[in-house]
């Protein structure tokens, strides 16, 4: 039975576009359509709330603005203001030898909301990608190495704001000189009203 046969409380879209019918004769509506919503009950389409929007957003710091890195420093690459909503984030942090031949120990790459800070222990609304290098350069390389973060969510209260950082680390010996650029993307879904 076309959900258009239902009570005229029931939305337009949804009597337009699902379909379901009980099948076997048990009382259970058998899904015609796997998209039916779960207020479909027994023949009966009860409102439901406006699915929410979902925003996305990113920032790019490309390499033709990369950052130069202080040996044992953390750097913030990018910066991104977090508004109300469920947030996933993630990102990369892309590490170049800018001269030289540094002999390189250690990098780091982490998405968090600490200010040029890289955790020293695991946290659910952090992110890291940490390598022991131990290597010099590469005759002929324009990118040294690419140290992607994985995702985290960010839940941020109605009324606030969270700032978060894509920082990068490094550390070397020898001569010459290290730069980093990369990108973060966000995907937010609105808050849902209680």
């Amino acid at each position: 039975m076309p959900l258009m046969n239902c009570p005229p409380h029931a939305e337009a879209w949804m009597r337009d576009s699902t379909y379901y019918r009980d099948n076997d004769g048990s009382g259970a509506i058998d899904v015609l359509d796997k998209h039916v919503p779960e207020a479909v009950i027994r023949g009966w389409a009860l409102p439901l709330p406006v699915a929410p929007t979902i925003i996305y957003a990113e920032r790019v710091l490309p390499s033709a603005q990369a950052l130069p890195l202080t040996n044992g420093v953390g750097l913030n690459v990018l910066q991104v203001t977090l508004s109300q909503g469920q947030w996933d984030i993630q990102g990369e942090v892309w590490f170049n030898i800018t001269n030289g031949t540094p002999s390189i120990g250690q990098l780091a790459a982490s998405t968090t909301d600490q200010s040029a800070t890289i955790p020293s222990d695991p946290a659910a609304n952090r992110g890291i990608c940490l390598m022991e290098i131990n290597q010099t350069r590469s005759s002929g390389s324009s990118v040294g190495f690419v140290l992607p973060v994985s995702g985290i969510f960010v839940s941020v209260p109605d009324g606030t704001t969270i700032d978060y950082y894509m920082v990068a680390l490094a550390t070397w010996t020898g001569g010459g000189a290290l730069s980093a650029y990369g990108s973060m993307t966000g995907r937010m879904t609105p808050n849902q009203a209680a």
